[in-house]
């Protein structure tokens, strides 16, 4: 067995596959006739047959015999010729009574089989005994399908008084019987009953009364093969049902046919639910249609049958086993169990994607099903059953959209529309039951108010996909119906043509909508739909104003081609007669009966209104008890509140009227077009008093304030008052529409009750269809359920609630602590070892600012020197060892003196040491205060003063600011910004707040923390509220429509939540702002240098404060603000539920995290350049005094008298040692900026790699391959040569591959659009686009060849491309003058009108001949095979393609579920004027929905961050040294790679944007290929801006890796051959020029790499790789090819490339003995760690120094001073060891500088000048 595994041998399996034909059947009709014996007769074979149509009749051969009852032949039997029916025999015939004639015929045909026929024919006397019968159904009497019915009928003679009486007079011994008493002509024979194998014979008898004895007989014969059989019959059944979670297995035992031919199973799952089903009725001509909710049946030639997904119970299993010539065994399998799967078989149909027609008709059955028994099912399944009808309705909907061949059966689409609208039914009237019920607990209620809204939106939106199908199908003046019992929808389609009023009912109720072209402007766009739905119930009754309906509930939409209308503020609004619940309408009236006598008599109605802001409807019923046959009375009557009316209240000009209403003034409202154009008039005695009227307010409904109506006769009623009997009907009510977007609450803007209102119907007038708002209330509060809730399972809020006050602690520890180290900062104070002149006018304040930069503190020393006009102060130390001295951002104030008058002050200089760890200082500015006078000098520095910074100076001399200099506009900017960042901010101040500002850290938290609850609070309150409005109209500027990016409802938000937020946070903030300081019980000590100027400036900031208590005040108020959000954002999450807490809090931390990081910053940077340019104000010392220390705090006391030593100004170093060690911190500071820009460009190209190949699929190329190999498989691309070799490709090679093959057993593909490989299909079908030249002349043909042809064609360009109209052919013009032939019309496509491509998003395509736009005559292929083969030969015939295309292009859009992937294909033949033909493929496949989104997003904003990043970090560096970073080459690639990185995310987000287009025409059901392969286009040059970006980041990671050696070297090499390579690169370029143009010349008309310049380039540079065809070369041109391949050769390779090594070794070898500047990465990350264990050996000590400062200041003085002689031999060690390392290299250079020029003078010939 090894040896076969392992040998090479190739194994034939063979097999053979022989097809017999069935026999050929032959009949004669009824086995026995009976004929008249005196006449002609006809014997017919005519009817026989092939069952495998491969012969028909006509071409059949008949054999004939006739047989007498004695076994003669027929002798006195004549026929009569005719040869026009070879079948059939005419006979003469001349017989004796009763005798019996036997034909037999038999049907053949070369190579066939056949059955014989016979037929006895008996002769009787009498003409009215003739009789036979004929069969109408299943007449196969060879072979009779007993499962079908069989109809036969008899065919007497004459017609006198027939009688038939029909029997089986021959069967099978197992028959049971025929039971018929049938006497009519014709019988019905129920299937099943002949189902015993065997011969069968029906015999009719014409008992009529002129030939009797049962003479008149005729008998039909057949035989029933019996149907397949089980195999194994000891089977204790033939099918078993497994159920297997919401599906299962139907497993049949094996059957067999006695025919040996193969046999078909059918299963087919049956429900027997029992419940109303809906009704469609389209067109509405035709009638009803109701549903069965069918079950798709499967046919499978395997006996079993497993399905993911059956009926949830009580269903039956159909089982069919069919033979081939349709005998059927037939099983019905009863579910066992009556376990109710509804659960799983719901969450199992909710998974459910890419749904076929097959497909939604069998999940809207089941879910229709699920949906049967509501009260079993849970909330959540409820929700389910309704989102998985409403996915139903979506997919019909675009399934039918897409069917452009109108494939689909129409009563397939009413069958799932009545699915959808009968579970829908059941489902709504289910959850308004159940919210009618008695309440249980708050929770539940809150849980099931919102799956009820769910169910309601779900229902709602679904049946607006149905009838927008209906409405898309129908012709203008057409209507669709759906109906059951309690509810109702119609949708009427209607041209906007006429001005008048349309009418429209569903069910009793009935609709007046103005005219069409007063709901939009104009009727630009033909039809209008009008979607009515009439609700028995209430389906919103789960809303909480809902018992307060009291009639149905109707719905009104209109939509305007396929977008639904936004109508409001109509001029005339809109009618509606609703008919009232009468049970609610008897409950909720008022009657009173009164009788009037006399004009005194007044009837006094009281009535106590049970709800506020409605109408009042009044209704009179008069009848005159005395004289019936007199006219009606007038009466009058008035409306009172709080008393009772008397004779004085009916003189009011108020709430009065008179009654009856005279004809003329009736309201009448007119139903034009409809019942005979009848009107509606109000009744004379009604009255209605609208709602403001009647002035209920809620007050009165709480007090039961009685109002009172008075009834008496009128002034003006002359007649003789007689006794009346007067009944008045008193009716509130209320027009209101449900905001089932916004409040889901039934409301009443726009809404008024009409005066047709009666007891019966109500009468609304609205004048719009939509919900607007100008104030967005927030969200309710359901405090029920929220108190009632458990914590435990839903803690969101409480989590979001306890982590902010989490924070708050911890920070506050931080920021208290913070605050105490703040005190050792502030005041001014006295330098050490400084004596002050005792002279106060000799006195300063200098206040040092150092500013707001990295690493912008220092651990030197600072001197100053003060200069004035009179003098110059000796140098202060400005050194104090009780604080932290000009550390990042501090402000340290200095009371210093001079020995003699400096006068007005001039300058300053300004120097450190250079000591400590970190010596670089970046100095601010430094005010000078001269404390007598109170001048104040600026002396603005913003340098800094270090070695490896800026200009490596550590002394500058600064001079006193002018008042032009301190109002330059940096200055102005750079100080706001700081400010406002540090201070003015509240949450970034937390950290950098100034040391004497009286605003504590502490303080500050806490106002965070207020500040956030609040926001926590205000943003909960509004969640979600914006999405309940309708999204704001376009606007129009100058033609261009856009998109407003934010709406009047997400304004009114923002404006509330603002009012909300802000008065209470910035009042705490200006309570600690304006608090003075509590004064201390024990004072604390100050420095005793400072009290004078400190007791000053305290005064001074003394003047404007508020309380000490004021700061408590507004800690207490934070502390309030922040439990009372806190308690209510609790409340809102708990009443949210926690899927909606969680959402909330996630978009709560994401807009927040964005608000800090991004968008405030922001804020203030803008907000800082803005005041800068607006207020010129230099920016003054305004720094507040410090705050006085709380009882836990304390200044750092120093006495006056302490001694303290002398303490000297230490001098810059200078010399040796500041070169030295300026080389040293510059090597550093390289070295890490080096290593950070290492970190951040690896982080860099980390996330650009992470997020190109996240989106990138590995299946790509595999899918590529399979759709190439599917498209140009044929060989027949390849070879196209002309139009006719095209139309055989297309037909031959791509239509067979993109429409699925039927299956083996014939049944048809699902999926039309499927390549062989059922995996990948096509969206829409193939469309073919020609791009052709006009029909004019397009060129001259010469006079000398005239006669040789009278025209030629001109070779394709853009100006000759033909853009016009034709019809049908290209001879026929067709002159359009109003058709819109755009990419956004492509509708219909005829393929003899150009369409134009798409401006915006068109992309050209490049060919051999042309570049080619995306515009062109399209004809787009059928969905099936048939239809495309059909499109194929209609264009072939009528010569779509002739001479004159320059170009087709086959283009397709594929998809791959599997893979998720879209391939957007375009194959494009391309015919010259010379006759070549060029082929290629454009292939772009990509992916538009991604399953890591979030995560590419992320990588996204970070890539733009660090885009932006190096963006602001080049433009600082071009802006320092713009002629250095020009000269760099460096410099452009980062350039480079920032311009590709943002044209990159710029092309990205134009990407998406096109993607999300495509998204939307696609779920709408649209596949336009022109947007697909814009989409396609873009992302295609987004992955090349991608590959760019990814190519230019690792190039620029070479640089960084330059502390290399070798890389070094490489780098320096580049640098250094720079300048001789370009111009050995021009001088190259000239000479494979030369040799290109002499080539092209030569071969260009022989050699095809050479036919144009850019292959002659092309072919040479492939000759210098060692790629060349010279057997070409030397066939183009025998002489010329070889002579050019040889010199080109000797050129290029022999002596141009010898001089580019040349040139480049020389450079490499001198750079090598140079060695090159060594960064000296290792040692520098040696001495960090060096450092970094210094540090830690000093922070150990710490402690004890802290315990004696005097002997830890000789620590750290004996510390430093090792450290300092370390690095002083250090420095030597490394000085002597580069002077060796010089001596060596000088020495190396010269030896080979010998060396070279030994080489050269002995080898002359390689020395070029």
């Amino acid at each position: 067995m090894d040896d076969l595994l392992n040998s090479a041998t190739d194994f034939v399996h063979q097999t053979w596959i022989q097809v017999e034909a069935t026999p050929l059947v032959t009949t004669l009709g009824p086995s026995l006739v009976t004929q008249y014996a005196q006449g002609d007769f006809w014997v017919s074979a005519e009817a026989s047959w092939d069952p495998d149509d491969l012969v028909s009749s006509s071409e059949l051969h008949f054999t004939w015999t006739c047989e007498t009852s004695g076994g003669y032949t027929c002798g006195n039997v004549t026929a009569l010729v005719n040869d026009s029916r070879p079948g059939a025999h005419h006979y003469n015939a001349s017989e004796a009574p009763g005798t019996t004639f036997n034909f037999t015929v038999q049907a053949s045909s070369p190579g066939r089989a056949s059955i014989q026929a016979s037929q006895l024919v008996v002769f009787q006397d009498n003409r009215a005994c003739e009789l036979a019968i004929r069969c109408i159904s299943n007449c196969d009497w060879s072979n009779t399908n007993p499962s079908e019915q069989l109809v036969l009928e008899a065919v007497p003679g004459s017609s006198d008084t027939p009688l038939y009486d029909w029997s089986v007079v021959e069967h099978p011994g197992d028959f049971g019987g025929l039971q018929t008493t049938s006497s009519e002509p014709e019988l019905v024979i129920a299937s099943n009953t002949f189902n015993v194998e065997g011969t069968y014979s029906v015999r009719v008898v014409n008992h009529n009364q002129v030939c009797g004895g049962g003479l008149a007989v005729s008998e039909w014969k057949f035989r029933v093969l019996a149907p397949p059989a089980l195999r194994n019959e000891t089977l204790s059944s033939p099918c078993v049902l497994e159920r297997a979670g919401a599906g299962g297995c139907v497993c049949c035992g094996k059957f067999v046919d006695d025919l040996g031919l193969p046999v078909t199973y059918k299963f087919r799952p049956i429900s027997s639910v029992d419940v109303e089903k809906a009704r469609v009725q389209f067109p509405q001509d035709e009638p009803f249609l109701q549903t069965t909710l069918p079950l798709t049946p499967y046919y499978s030639q395997a006996q079993w049958y497993c399905s993911r997904f059956f009926p949830p119970k009580d269903f039956i299993m159909e089982v069919e086993v069919i033979s081939v010539d349709g005998r059927v065994w037939a099983l019905n399998i009863t579910e066992e169990t009556q376990e109710d799967r509804t659960q799983i078989l719901v969450d199992g149909l909710s998974q459910i994607q890419g749904l076929g027609a097959d497909d939604v008709t069998d999940l809207s059955s089941l879910l229709t099903i699920s949906a049967a028994e509501p009260d079993k099912l849970s909330k959540n399944t409820t929700l389910q059953v309704a989102r998985g009808l409403e996915l139903s309705a979506e997919a019909m909907k675009m399934l039918v959209e897409n069917d452009t061949t109108a494939s689909i059966p129409l009563k397939d689409i009413k069958v799932v529309s009545a699915n959808i609208f009968t579970g829908f039914t059941i489902l709504l009237n289910a959850t308004a039951a159940s919210a009618g019920k008695d309440k249980g607990s708050n929770l539940q209620d809150q849980e099931t108010s919102e799956a009820n809204n769910e169910t309601a939106r779900a229902a709602f939106n679904a049946i607006n996909n149905v009838l927008s199908m209906y409405y898309a199908l129908a012709p203008d003046n057409e209507s669709a119906t759906l109906e059951m019992s309690v509810l109702h929808a119609k949708v009427h389609k209607e041209p906007c043509e006429d001005a008048q009023k349309k009418v429209f009912t569903v069910n009793d109720t009935l609709f007046v909508v103005p005219a069409f072209n007063t709901l939009a402007n104009g009727c630009e766009e033909g039809s209008f739909g009008v979607e009515v739905i009439n609700s028995d119930f209430n389906p919103f009754r789960y809303s909480e104003n809902s018992p307060d309906v009291g009639s149905e509930v109707v719905g009104l939409t209109v939509w305007r081609g396929q977008d639904r209308t936004l109508v409001h503020h109509l001029p005339e609004p809109v009618d509606m007669i609703i008919p009232r619940d009468k049970q609610r309408t008897i409950t909720a009236m008022y009657k009173h009966t009164g009788r009037i006598g006399s004009n005194d008599d007044i009837i006094v109605v009281p009535f106590q209104p049970q709800r506020a802001r409605t109408a009042l409807t009044i209704l009179l019923y008069v009848t005159s008890t005395s004289h019936a046959d007199l006219d009606l009375p007038h009466v009058q009557l008035v409306w009172q509140k709080v008393s009772a009316p008397t004779a004085d209240s009916f003189k009011a000009d108020n709430w009065t009227t008179v009654l009856p209403v005279p004809q003329a003034q009736l309201y009448t409202l007119q139903l034009t077009h409809t019942y005979n154009n009848t009107n509606l008039t109000s009744h004379p005695y009604s009255w209605l008093l609208p709602s403001e009227a009647l002035n209920v307010t809620e007050l009165d409904i709480q007090d039961n304030t009685t109002f009172y109506l008075g009834v008496k006769y009128a002034a003006e009623d002359t007649s003789t008052p007689v006794e009346t009997e007067v009944t008045v009907s008193l009716l509130e009510s209320a027009c209101v529409y449900f905001g089932e977007n916004s409040s889901h609450l039934w409301e009443g803007n726009g809404c008024k009750v009409g005066p047709l209102s009666n007891t019966t119907h109500l009468h609304c007038r609205c004048d719009h269809l939509t919900k607007f708002a100008g104030f967005v209330p927030p969200n309710p509060i359901n405090f029920d359920v929220a108190l009632s809730a458990n914590i435990a399972e839903n803690s969101m809020g409480l989590i979001a609630v306890v982590s902010v006050f989490g924070l708050f602690l911890l920070g506050l520890l931080t920021a208290r602590k913070a605050d105490r180290m703040d005190l050792t900062k502030v005041g001014v104070t006295t330098p050490i070892g400084h004596k002050l002149n005792p002279d106060p006018d000799y006195h300063y304040i200098v206040t040092v600012y150092t500013g707001f930069r990295l690493d912008a503190g220092t651990t030197a020393q600072v001197s100053l020197t003060v200069f004035g006009f009179r003098g110059e102060s000796e140098p202060l130390a400005l050194r104090d060892d009780r604080r932290q001295l000009f550390g990042g951002g501090s402000v340290d104030s200095f009371l210093v003196s001079s020995e003699e008058l400096l006068g007005p002050l001039t300058h300053i200089h300004v120097w450190h040491d250079n000591a400590g760890l970190s010596p670089g200082w970046f100095l601010s500015k430094v005010v000078i205060q001269h404390v007598c006078s109170g001048r104040v000098d600026y002396f603005i520095c913003n340098k800094w003063l270090a070695l490896d910074e800026d200009d490596g100076r550590i002394n500058r001399m600064v001079f006193v600011a002018s008042p032009e200099e301190m109002a330059e506009v940096s200055n102005l900017i750079s100080e706001r910004a700081a400010k406002d960042f540090h201070d003015g901010h509240l949450f970034y101040s937390v950290i950098g707040r100034p040391a004497r500002s009286p605003f504590t850290r502490a303080q500050r938290l806490a106002c965070c923390m207020s500040t956030v609850y609040s926001a926590m609070l205000t943003n909960i309150m509004f969640f979600g509220q914006a999405d309940n409005f309708d999204p704001p109209e376009p606007i129009r500027i100058m033609g261009v429509e856009m998109e407003p990016p934010i709406s009047l409802p997400e304004i009114m938000i923002a404006i509330e939540s603002a009012a909300i937020v802000f008065p209470i946070n910035a009042l705490i903030v200006l309570l600690y702002r304006n608090a003075a300081p509590k004064p201390s019980s024990t004072p604390a000590g100050k420095h005793a240098d400072t009290k004078d100027v400190k007791t000053q400036e305290t005064e001074k900031g003394r003047r404007c404060r508020l309380p000490w208590w004021a700061a408590t005040v507004a800690g207490l108020l934070a502390f309030a603000v922040s439990f009372v959000a806190a308690f209510f954002t609790v409340l809102y999450t708990l009443s949210f539920g926690r899927d909606k807490a969680e959402a909330w809090f996630t978009a709560f931390l994401a807009s927040f995290v964005t608000d800090m990081i991004l968008i405030q910053p922001v804020k203030v940077l803008t907000a800082a350049v803005v005041l800068g340019l607006l207020i010129r104000k230099p920016t003054t010392e305004d720094a507040p005094p410090p705050t006085e220390p709380a009882g836990d705090e304390e200044y750092l006391q120093i006495e006056a008298e302490q001694s303290a030593p002398e303490v000297s100004a230490r001098t810059p170093p200078a010399g040796e040692d500041l070169a030295r060690d300026r080389a040293h911190r510059i090597r550093r500071k390289r070295c890490r900026h080096l290593l950070k820009e290492m970190l951040l460009y690896g982080t860099f190209l980390s996330v650009l790699m992470v997020m190109s190949y996240t989106e990138r699929s590995s299946l790509a190329f595999h899918m590529n391959n399979s759709i190439r190999r599917a498209l140009e498989g044929s060989p027949t691309f390849l070879k196209i040569s002309d139009p006719a070799s095209y139309w055989t490709w297309l037909e031959q090679g791509v239509l067979p591959a993109v429409h699925c093959p039927a299956w083996y057993n014939d049944r048809s593909c699902e999926d039309n659009l499927t390549l062989p490989d059922h995996l990948t299909r096509a969206i829409s079908p193939l469309q073919l686009r020609q791009v052709r030249t006009r029909q004019e002349q397009d060129c001259n043909v010469p006079a000398a060849m005239a006669h040789v042809v009278a025209g030629c064609l001109d070779e394709y360009s853009a100006g000759e491309v033909d853009t016009g109209s034709y019809s049908g052919s290209w001879g026929v013009v067709t002159n359009y003058t109003d058709h819109d032939n755009s990419t956004d019309n492509r509708t219909v496509l005829s393929p003899w009108d150009y369409t134009y491509g798409d401006i915006n998003n068109g992309f050209l395509y490049v060919g051999d001949h042309g570049v080619y736009s995306g515009g062109g005559y399209t004809a787009a292929l059928g969905r099936t095979l048939n239809d495309s083969l059909q499109t194929l030969a209609h264009l072939r015939s009528n010569g779509w393609l002739d001479n004159r295309t320059r170009a087709v292009f086959m283009e397709a859009v594929l998809y791959n579920p599997h893979a998720n992937l879209f391939g957007v294909v375009t194959m494009t033949t391309e015919f010259s004027i010379t006759g070549h033909v060029s082929t290629a493929t454009e292939l772009v496949i990509f992916r538009i929905h991604h399953d890591g989104q979030v995560l590419l997003l992320v990588l996204r904003m970070v890539l733009i961050i660090f885009l932006l990043f190096s963006l602001v970090r080049e433009v600082l560096r071009f802006n320092t040294h713009a002629i250095a970073y020009l000269a760099d080459p460096w410099s452009w690639l980062e350039m480079l790679i920032i311009t590709t990185g943002m044209a990159t995310m710029g092309l990205y987000f134009r990407t998406q944007s096109m993607t999300d287009e495509v998204s939307g025409h696609l779920k709408e059901g649209h596949a336009l290929f022109h947007l697909y392969r814009a989409a396609a286009m873009w992302h295609q040059v987004y992955t090349y801006l991608l590959g760019a970006l990814t190519c230019c980041t690792l190039v620029k990671f070479i640089r960084l890796l330059k502390f290399n050696k070798h890389v070094n070297a490489l780098l320096y090499t580049m640098k250094k051959t720079a300048k001789p390579l370009i111009s050995f690169l021009v001088m190259s370029g000239i000479v494979f020029t030369a040799f290109a143009l002499a080539a092209n010349l030569v071969l260009g008309t022989s050699v095809p790499g050479y036919s144009s310049l850019l292959g002659t380039y092309t072919s040479l540079f492939n000759m210098m790789l060692g790629s060349f065809p010279f057997a070409d070369l030397r066939e183009g041109s025998p002489i010329w090819g070889p002579a050019i391949f040889l010199s080109f050769q000797v050129t290029m390779q022999f002596i141009l490339l010898s001089m580019f090594m040349t040139i480049i070794m020389d450079v490499y070898m001198a750079v090598k003995a140079d060695d090159p500047e060594d960064v000296g990465m290792m040692v520098f990350l040696w001495e960090e760690v060096c450092g970094a264990a210094h540090k830690v050996r000093v922070a150990a000590n710490r402690p004890e120094a802290q315990r004696q400062p005097a002997a830890r200041e000789g620590q750290f003085t004996q510390l430093d001073q090792m450290h300092e002689v370390l690095e002083e031999l250090d420095r030597d060690e490394k000085s002597r060891e580069e002077k060796r390392r010089e001596e060596r290299r000088r020495e190396e250079r010269r030896r080979e500088e010998r060396n070279r020029m030994l080489r050269y003078s002995e080898s002359p010939s390689v020395w070029f000048v």
